[in-house]
């Protein structure tokens, strides 16, 4: 659980889970805000490009990110590139987040403004971005969903419900 709002102070991280592991926890934060970071991935690290940049559900409990608000980041990645999740597999839920004043650049495709990429019985509900750019080089598959600016993709098995965006740019073809 976060049981403070955090500001990165524009501090450059890395996001939690990578190629070699992902986060199948449960993450609550409990209305808190995290804020002022920027993400710089300049190479594709065969999962996703976010706070979390995979997450995948597995047995037991567990595969949740809940209650959550992020603000001012600015996230780069290739592909499946979202301020909060990169890419969810297998069932993981992403709900109550919300994402505000952010940026979002996808090198290649699968650009979101909470989440790149999902597949496999992943929910994402009830989340909400608002005042926030999305800049990707695809000019096809961000026109995919009618949710873009929540979630960049969404594969078989994907369930995106009741999700809200407010003020969001898409900037296509974007050379950078």
């Amino acid at each position: 659980v976060l049981d403070c709002d955090i500001d990165l102070g524009g501090h450059i991280i890395y996001g939690f889970g990578d190629g070699s592991g992902s986060f199948n926890g449960t993450f609550d934060g409990q209305g808190h805000t995290i804020s002022n970071f920027v993400i710089e991935h300049k190479t594709f690290n065969q999962v996703g490009t976010g706070l979390f940049n995979y997450c995948s559900k597995y047995a037991g409990d567990g595969g949740t990110i809940k209650n959550l608000n992020v603000s001012n980041a600015n996230v780069t990645g290739p592909k499946s590139v979202g301020v909060i999740v990169g890419a969810a597999y297998n069932g993981f839920t992403i709900e109550n987040c919300r994402v505000s004043n952010s940026v979002v650049n996808a090198t290649e495709k699968r650009a979101g403004g909470l989440v790149g990429y999902i597949e496999g019985g992943t929910t994402v509900k009830n989340c909400s971005v608002e005042n926030t750019k999305i800049y990707t080089k695809s000019s096809g598959l961000i026109t995919e969903n009618k949710d873009c600016q929540v979630i960049g993709y969404t594969n078989t098995g994907g369930k995106d419900e009741n999700n809200t965006c407010e003020n969001v740019e898409i900037f296509r073809n974007y050379n950078f």
